[in-house]
């Protein structure tokens, strides 16, 4: 059997009658590709293809605050940002559930010492463009994903929007309606007011960050332990 991916950067295992040792021998045998935790079975009479999804990302040079929307084949910081690969130089994530060292750095160009070694969909992350470029992650979509919320760092946690559209403020955060009360996003693009702001108690006209959308992070500030849970569809 053929095991084959699109796109073909998605990380895989594949096992043959449970063993990752490709069969010399014409036969029978159980394929199973992994990827992502999902099992996907074929037989050996045919071709195998797994199927995912990419998402692109634009930054500008300087701090763009972003973060994606589907399970990167690969979670490791180096391996999601390899398409801007020399295009960036500092990545800084945050540690909501820290009482002390909240803030994570990655700096590609040092062998030791990051303390930001994985990123993923729930996540929100700072990222230092030396260069404009487009940020492209490959992976699959998740179903619903769970980001835990925590008061721990003072109320302030940075996080992703992993939905695959848009969805208008406060309507999208119901379900906690009553554990937060600011939310900022930076839109790098905005050089004359690059931080949108949203204000569960402030008139709605004041209010410049009016929805969540995919690519963007996002500091909410929580009054309380919680979880908001994203449905990609």
């Amino acid at each position: 059997v053929t095991v084959t991916t699109v796109p073909s950067g998605l990380t895989m295992v594949v096992t043959y009658n449970g063993s990752t040792t490709i069969p010399s021998a014409v036969g029978n045998y159980a394929v199973v590709a992994t990827v992502n935790d999902t099992n996907y079975q074929g037989s050996a009479s045919g071709t195998l293809v797994i199927t995912g999804v990419t998402q692109s990302i634009d930054l500008e040079p300087g701090w763009n605050l972003v973060s994606f929307n589907i399970i990167p084949s690969s979670s490791a910081v180096a391996d999601v940002l390899d398409s801007i690969e020399g295009k960036y130089s500092l990545v800084y994530g945050w540690d909501a559930s820290s009482s002390s060292s909240n803030w994570l750095r990655f700096d590609p160009n040092v062998g030791y010492g990051n303390t930001l070694t994985e990123l993923d969909q729930a996540m929100g992350f700072w990222i230092y463009m030396t260069q404009e470029a487009t940020l492209t992650v490959i992976g699959t979509q998740p179903v619903t994903t769970q980001i835990d919320l925590s008061i721990t760092a003072g109320g302030w946690n940075l996080i992703g929007f992993p939905a695959q559209l848009s969805a208008e403020l406060p309507d999208i955060l119901t379900s906690i309606e009553d554990d937060y009360s600011l939310i900022f996003a930076y839109h790098v693009a905005d050089t004359s007011d690059p931080w949108k702001v949203f204000d569960i108690d402030a008139p709605v006209w004041s209010n410049d960050l009016t929805e969540m959308a995919p690519g963007w992070g996002y500091w909410i500030f929580v009054t309380d332990n919680t979880s908001l849970t994203v449905s990609y569809e």
